[in-house]
């Protein structure tokens, strides 16, 4: 499933829009989830976007107003293929620019068969991205008859339990074989050891009690610290967490 974020100042744009992903999803045997934004103001509307991941963006853009939103939002999301749907009279210098290195352009007018064709390209660049990303960025995981594709950056921490590992990603836990051995020498040098049934994600970690010998990941799991393993943790002191001297409590930096 790819997953698609569209934003037209009209309704009648953002329905054809919505149409056409679905139709190149279908294409290719694959479902499209998309969401629709439109009206006068993307900055009105942002907080609707957030707190997921986007495959591909599609923007259309009319104002230097409409630009300046769009950069905003490119920069919560900034692994996503960005696909801007731009006034011809607009300067390319408005919007070929770092801030929002567009994936593609489409001028307007909007008309189905051109339109049809950008989403059918972005969408196999997003395919072939999600395939080398399987290979580079992701932890691949055999569960029953499927392979399961997880970024490292989605992984909280992995746990060893009767016989079985359990991933807990910011979605969803699970159960697979595997040893935690095994994860050390294949899972990226941010993801720490810190207990015999424990491997957590450097970049999730909220808080550490080092008194009590416990870490928090994002104040919603507490993980234990075991004394075999923490000389592990202080290496988390050393790059990134700051003492702040109360209990023997410390906090990443924000």
């Amino acid at each position: 499933m790819v997953s698609i974020l569209i934003f037209c100042h009209k309704k009648k744009e953002a329905d054809i829009l919505h149409k056409l992903c679905g139709c190149c999803a279908a294409l290719t045997g694959d479902e499209a989830q998309v969401t629709d934004l439109y009206g006068s103001s993307l900055g009105a509307q942002m907080e609707k976007g957030t707190g997921r991941v986007w495959d591909l963006l599609i923007f259309e853009m009319s104002s230097s107003e409409d630009i300046s939103e769009a950069a905003r939002f490119r920069k919560l999301y900034p692994e996503s293929a960005f696909m801007i749907i731009i006034e011809p009279e607009i300067s390319p210098e408005w919007y070929v620019t770092p801030e929002l290195c567009p994936t593609l352009l489409l001028l307007k007018p909007l008309d189905r068969p051109r339109a049809m064709e950008a989403i059918r390209r972005m969408m196999a660049y997003c395919y072939e991205q999600r395939e080398k990303e399987a290979y580079t960025h992701s932890l691949v995981v055999r569960s029953g008859e499927e392979r399961r594709y997880f970024r490292y950056t989605q992984i909280l921490f992995l746990e060893a339990r009767e016989k079985k590992l359990i991933l807990y990603s910011g979605q969803e836990k699970l159960a697979f074989y595997g040893s935690l051995r095994e994860m050390e020498r294949v899972l990226p040098e941010y993801f720490i050891r810190c207990h015999r049934s424990y491997i957590v994600n450097f970049m999730h970690i909220s808080k550490l009690n080092i008194s009590q010998g416990v870490l928090h990941i994002h104040d919603q799991f507490v993980i234990p610290v075991s004394k075999k393993y923490k000389a592990n943790v202080n290496i988390l002191l050393e790059s990134g967490m700051e003492d702040k001297c109360e209990e023997g409590t410390t906090e990443r930096r924000k």
